[in-house]
This record gives C-alpha cells, structure tokens and sequence, in this order.
C-alpha cells in the first residue's frame, strides 16, 4: 500500500513539475516580447498562466488540422525548453538566506502539494465527465476536429477548448488517465499564488489591495472545496474557470490600484488580462460577460486624464498588438464551433451558416433552452415549464439559499464591509487615500451576477462571483486603514480569523482533507465501465449507446446516449469527415438531445 501510495503520488508530482516549467518557459517569452524578465515569484507564476493561455491559444489551431498528440506536447515542450533560459536568471539569483525566510509557506506548498497528488488518483467525481467530458477528450486525442460533431451529442460541440489541454497529457503512461494530473496543477498553482501573497503581507510594511485581495481567496478556495474536490480528478472546465475568475480578479485590482512605473510593465499587466480573458471565454462561453466588464473598466481607465502619460506611439503600438491576438483568438473559436456545429457560438442558435451538418434549427432552441431550464430548476418535466413564467423562482431561491457560505455569507461580507467603509468616511479626520479606480473590482461580479441570474442560475456557476464581490468589497474597507500599516496588517490577521471561525471553515477542512487510500492494482482509480448496445442508423452507422443512464464515459467511438435515425456519415466509413442528418428537417428538436422516452422508442 505504501509503495503504491509514493508511486502514484511521485509520478504525479513528477508530470506537475515538468508541465510548469513548460508553461513558464512558454509564458516567459510574453515578457521577453515586452522586453521585460521573470524577476519575482508573481511574475514567475504570471508567466505560467500565460504560458498554459498560449498553449491552448494554439492547440485550438493545431486541432482544426490534426489530431491532438504526441507531436504537440514535443513542440510545446522544446518551447518551454527555450524559454526557461531566461527564467533560470531568476532562481540563480536565489540564495539559502531567501529560501531559509520562506521556509514555512515552502512546507505548507509542499503539503498542499501532497494533498492534492492524493486526491487527483480518484476516478472522475463530476458528473459531466461521465455525461461528455471523457468521450470528447477521446475525439480529440484521435481526430482532427469532426464537422457535425453536435449532430451525434449535442454537448460534444459546446467548444471549450479546455478538453485541447487535456487531450494533449494524452501520453504513454497517462493515456486513460489525462485526468488525474489536468486539473490538479491549476490549482496547487493558484494556491502557490495564495501563499506568496500571505508571505508578502507577513514580511512587508507597505501593503498593496491585490496581495491583501489574493491572500483572502484561500476562503472561497476552501468553501467551494465540495466543487473543487469533484473536479480535481475530473476532466472538468468548471474548475479552471473559476481559478480563471480568481486570477484575473487578482490582476485586476493590481491594475486598478497603482501605475507601473515602467511603460512595458503597464501594458504587460494589460496583455496578461487580456489574455486571461481570451482564455477564460474560449473555456467557457459564460466566462464572456465577467470578461466583458473588465475590458470596458480598463478601456474606460485607459482613456481617462490619469493615464495620459501611457498614450504615446508605443502604447499605441501594444494594445493594438494586444487587441489583434484577442480577437484572432476569437474568430477561431467561432471557426470551431461552426465546424462543430454550423453555428457561431452553439448551443444559441442565432448565427449559422448554411452547411450540409448544420444542426437543425428546432435542435439548437431545444438543447439551448434546457441548458437554462436546468440550471433554474433541474427537476422540471419539459423546458416550456420553466421559460414561460417566474414561477421557478422561488424554488430556486430556496435551494440557492441553502447555500450559506456560497451566497449569503460573502454578501453578507460584502454589506457589513460597505458599512465600515460609510462609517470611516464619516469621521471627520479620516482622509481618502485610496484611488476612485479601485472601486472598479466590484463592477464585474455585480454584472456578471446579474446575467447569471437571468440565463443559467445554477450555484456552481455563480459562487465564485458572490465570493470575489465579497472579498473585493471586503480588501476595499481594509485598504481605508492604510495610513495606519500596522493596523492594517493586524487586520488582515483579525478579519481571516473571523472569517475562518464563521464560515466553519474547520470542519469543511476536517471533511475533505482526508487521505485517500490508493486503489489496490495500480494506485489509480480507474474510469467507470458501462454497458453498451449498438444501435445501427439508417445509413448504416452504428452508434454505442449506454444501457443504464446517460453516461458513457470513455466508450468507444462513436458513442451517444442520443442516436438519431437519420445521423449518417458525410464520407462512408471515416468518421474523420464528422456527421450529419439526412434527410434533414428543421423542425426536428431531436437531434444530439432529446427526451429519455424517444431514444427507448428508436431502441
């Protein structure tokens, strides 16, 4: 048992470390490009989240020509290779007096280092992977993208370039077991993040918001571990996208609270959230509107008075070079999801072009409003129950208020710190020092909370926003005592008490920190078998359908739990060429998902 244990443990620290120093490596030429070098642990772990944004950027190209594999993780890898000569500038410049300083958040990363590796050996815990997750990373690791995809799933063409990323860990001893090591570093390296800012605070007078703001986040980290422990062995983008939100938040207010002094380091900062963004939205189409809201806040601060020193030729000359990388991004998403599907951004089915797969019209309005249907009121019969009237909102403010420490408890947060802020203002000798532009980090949760609310309200889609409204709010009112830096830091150490003993933070550590035993063979758990039938269309294409459920997980292809009789190959016998229905009717709401009772009366 031990040696399973040390071998599963070490080989996924192993693949973790080396998948850094390739993102960082990547991410370091951005810098080099701005003219700037990796000096400090914050821009070293920048340099990585640009680095995995870069990798995806780029797998989204390579898929649309070949399947993803072992030829792209080489390239990335001799990239990566290159890139970290100049980041290896900065840990030679470490010295045993700085690492001896560290020591104790060193062996805090190591064991939440350890933690992790141990709980990543589980099988897929979230439920999409079972639904879609796990068959569409099996696509991509063995075509180039399939046109007509959504015509055999419809949830195989939602277009998250995320499943890219973990096609390509496809690799001899993890193929089958992407999962275990795709998510988990994303987030021991956001937590690597948490804990440098808690080691800057602890060795520093001067404080800045954005290192007080990440250095809170541990607690949405920790009260939203019942989503993340799911996802941490799962193929799932519903964890990146919230460390995504996290990130560029953090960013953000680094941004909004001070001017770099050196011309390349403020449009750098900008090119980061640019790019965080850009990811953020090709992961996750609902990733758009939190997006959105903070490139008006920069477009808007930009062209403020304050800022006036920034525009001249080269500043010109990067946000253009930025602007062009986001919306190259971009178009080739849109690329993608025409492929996919026929339409721009599927499942909404405004914007399509006329081609042979194009999913029926009625299909796209029928898998779109679901998708809402479900996330206000998953019990529902049929989707016209639910978007006809309101009558679903006060079911779904009774199961979302069960959520205290996801929703109540940072709005609560949020008021209480808006009262303190009103009530120091108040006083007759207290003087603002804080910049009118820090107040812009609320501005996007609020907006973002607002659409979630009227499109997909489903919890795990909007915790993170109440939260990062919450802390914002909260780092704000803290930020209004920084005449006193004495006081400020004792308060930091105080409110993280209070907040660690009122959001029972304990005993949510007490029931998910624990050690998992590893599985008797080989130490990972394997992904979940299911029984399969054939069904054979009209064409003569057979489809592997799951006999229980709707779960096929890592069936082979094609699989779907939603064959349709009309689905036929565009060029017999090679799937290469993707699928479409014929004939085709566009008032068929059938295609890639329909009701239980239909796919029993084709079976």
């Amino acid at each position: 048992m031990i040696r399973l244990f040390l071998l599963t443990t070490t080989s996924i620290l192993l693949a973790w470390i080396y998948l850094f120093f390739i993102f960082v490596g990547i991410g370091a030429f951005s810098r080099r490009l701005f003219g700037l070098e990796v000096k400090s642990v914050r821009e070293l772990l920048n340099s990585f989240w640009v680095g995995w944004a870069y990798t995806i950027f780029f797998l989204q190209i390579w898929h649309i020509f070949l399947p993803v594999d072992w030829r792209f993780f080489i390239l990335i890898s001799l990239v990566g290779a290159i890139g970290n000569i100049s980041v290896n500038k900065y840990f030679s410049c470490l010295n045993r007096e700085k690492i001896s300083k560290r020591i104790i958040f060193m062996a805090g990363i190591l064991l939440a280092a350890l933690w992790l590796a141990n709980r990543a050996i589980l099988p897929p815990l979230n439920y999409d992977s079972g639904l879609y997750h796990l068959n569409y990373v099996r696509w991509v690791s063995s075509f180039p993208i399939v046109p007509g995809l959504a015509n055999l799933h419809a949830r195989l063409a939602f277009n998250s370039a995320y499943f890219l990323y973990v096609a390509m860990l496809e690799l001899d001893f993890w193929v089958g077991k992407s999962y275990h090591i795709a998510n988990g570093l994303l987030l021991l390296v956001f937590f690597v993040q948490i804990t440098a800012s808690w080691s800057y605070i602890l060795r520093n007078n001067k404080l800045k918001l954005s290192r007080i703001f990440c250095s809170l986040l541990i607690f949405p980290v920790i009260n939203i571990s019942n989503d993340i422990l799911g996802n941490i062995s799962s193929p799932s983008p519903d964890l990146p996208i919230i460390i995504l939100a996290m990130v560029l938040s953090v960013e953000f207010l680094a941004f909004l609270e001070g001017r770099d002094k050196k011309l390349q380091e403020f449009y750098y900062r900008v090119f980061f959230i640019v790019a965080i963004i850009a990811l953020g939205i090709i992961i996750k189409a609902s990733f758009l509107v939190f997006g959105i809201a903070i490139l008006l806040s920069i477009f808007n601060i930009l062209h403020s008075k304050d800022l006036s020193t920034y525009r001249d030729r080269v500043g010109n000359k990067y946000m253009k070079g930025i602007f062009i990388g986001f919306v190259v991004t971009i178009v080739v998403w849109i690329i993608r999801s025409v492929i996919l599907s026929g339409y721009i951004a599927y499942p909404f089915w405004k914007g399509s072009f006329p081609l042979e797969w194009r999913v029926p019209y009625a299909s796209a309005v029928n898998v779109m409003n679901w998708t809402v249907a479900w996330a206000r009121q998953p019990e529902v019969y049929h989707w016209q129950e639910v978007l006809d009237n309101w009558d679903w909102c006060i079911p779904w403010f009774i199961r979302t208020s069960r959520h205290y420490f996801l929703v109540e408890f940072p709005l609560l947060l949020s008021a209480s710190s808006l009262f303190f802020i009103l009530l120091l203002r108040s006083l007759s000798k207290y003087k603002q020092n804080l910049h009118r532009h820090v107040w812009y980090i609320l501005f996007p949760p609020c907006i973002s909370l607002i659409f979630w609310f009227f499109t997909v309200p489903d919890i795990r889609f909007g915790s993170i926003f109440f939260w990062i409204l919450g802390i914002g709010t909260l780092t704000i009112a803290i930020g209004h005592t920084s005449d006193w830096k004495k006081v400020t830091k004792i308060a930091v150490l105080i409110i993280s008490c209070i907040i660690a003993l009122c959001s029972d933070i304990v005993s949510v550590v007490k029931s998910s920190f624990k050690i998992v035993a590893p599985n008797k063979e080989s130490g990972f758990y394997y992904t979940p078998a299911v029984s399969l039938q054939e069904y054979t269309t009209r064409s003569g294409l057979v489809i592997y359908v799951p006999v229980y459920g709707d779960q096929s997980f890592d069936a082979p292809l094609p699989s779907s739990m939603y064959p349709h009789p009309d689905l036929r190959l565009r060029q017999k016998g090679d799937m290469r060429y993707g699928f479409m229905i014929d004939p085709k009717d566009e008032k068929d709401a059938s295609v890639g998902m329909h009701e239980e009772w239909e796919r029993e009366k084709w079976l």
